[in-house]
């Protein structure tokens, strides 16, 4: 039989482990408000991402769609019921004339018969003649020449010393003694800095 004393320990110790017990009772409740409140923001989080994903999966699928269509080029998806005629318009107020004027000088002349008969079989009746100035050079040949330059040492210095000839476009010598001349030089410079017409 238990006595007073130990009654009152055992009280004691019951009374404890009850007011441990509420402090746990009362942080798993807030543990579980806490969790609950996450769930219910994360539920928020995956309707938000879910209409995002359907809302990229259409997007995605427009594009598809709109790839495979035959689209005239920079179109905007935009349809204009009367849409501009593309290109020059007709009449005089589109701009300046422009237009090469004709050569001061002419080295000489071709006269070009008209045919006789058109494709259709008819005859052709003479009515005019329409003029061309065609600007070109004439064929030209490769001509090259050997150049045989002296050279020597100075006795003074022992600098080593060489003749120069004026249709010399450089120095070199060995492997690097084929070059080009400078006329030849200067005609290709000139087709590539302009548009490649002559009289320009």
């Amino acid at each position: 039989m238990l006595t007073d004393v130990a009654v009152r320990r055992r009280a004691l110790t019951l009374e404890a482990e009850n007011i441990g017990l509420c402090t746990d009772n009362a942080s798993l409740k807030a543990e579980n408000r806490r969790l609950g409140a996450e769930c219910r923001r994360l539920k928020h989080e995956v309707h938000r991402l879910t209409a995002r994903v359907n809302e990229l999966e259409s997007t995605v699928e427009k594009l598809r769609r709109a790839s495979k269509r035959q689209a005239a080029p920079h179109s905007k998806g935009t349809h204009v019921t009367h849409p501009k005629r593309s290109g020059r318009r007709a009449g005089e107020g589109y701009g300046t004339k422009a237009y090469r004027k004709a050569p001061d000088h002419i080295d000489d002349v071709v006269e070009v018969p008209c045919p006789a008969y058109c494709d259709c079989g008819g005859e052709v009746e003479l009515d005019g003649v329409v003029e061309q100035w065609v600007t070109d050079i004439p064929p030209v040949a490769a001509h090259t020449r050997l150049v045989r330059i002296h050279k020597g040492r100075c006795r003074r210095c022992g600098k080593v010393v060489r003749g120069r000839h004026p249709d010399q476009t450089s120095t070199a010598a060995g492997a690097a003694a084929s070059m080009i001349g400078a006329n030849a030089t200067a005609l290709g410079c000139g087709a590539e800095e302009g548009d490649g017409r002559l009289g320009a």
